[in-house]
């Protein structure tokens, strides 16, 4: 089961830290110099994960969840500082990681790029790198396949390549991303 996997967090107290710490704890880098070293947030990356992991002072009415602050992230920064190895850890986390249990349902997660030889050089080929690494502990909990990823016990949840056009995705509701 993934959820051994997982940070153990209270179902009364979410924050951002377990965020930080599990993300620090369970992911590794994909290819290059650091391939299987865990990937550890820089000052300005914890910001932006707590920042994004902020609750909104409402409650969903139909679940009784409180929601997130924010639906959409977009950082915009210069190339090399890290945003592809930064949103795949998000992905996971979302998919894998201690935001899931306030996050209402399975996850159905599209990862969107432009074409699919894009979507696999940048964010989803990152995600597939880090999940299929032999020094990733979550190996073990997912199948990783060339277009998604599924858990490896058959829970429902999706983490899936798409592209960008609104029209081939209709019907899937992505949760956090």
């Amino acid at each position: 089961n993934f959820l051994e996997a997982r940070v153990t967090v209270s179902s009364a107290v979410f924050r951002p830290a377990q965020v930080v710490r599990w993300i620090e704890t369970m992911i590794v880098h994909g290819e290059g110099d650091l391939q299987g070293e865990p990937f550890l947030l820089r000052p300005d990356q914890k910001l932006l994960v707590w920042q994004w992991f902020e609750f909104a002072d409402e409650v969903d009415a139909v679940t009784g969840v409180r929601l997130w602050q924010f639906e959409r992230l977009y950082l915009e920064a210069p190339k090399g500082l890290g945003k592809t190895m930064l949103f795949a850890a998000l992905l996971i986390e979302s998919f894998l990681g201690p935001s899931r249990e306030f996050s209402p349902g399975s996850p159905n997660i599209p990862v969107g790029a432009n074409s699919e030889d894009q979507a696999d050089d940048t964010i989803w080929g990152r995600v597939c790198q880090i999940l299929g690494d032999r020094n990733c502990p979550l190996r073990p909990f997912v199948t990783v396949f060339d277009d998604r990823v599924i858990y490896a016990d058959g829970s429902p949840g999706l983490m899936q390549r798409v592209p960008n056009n609104a029209r081939t995705v209709d019907g899937g509701l992505p949760t956090l991303y």
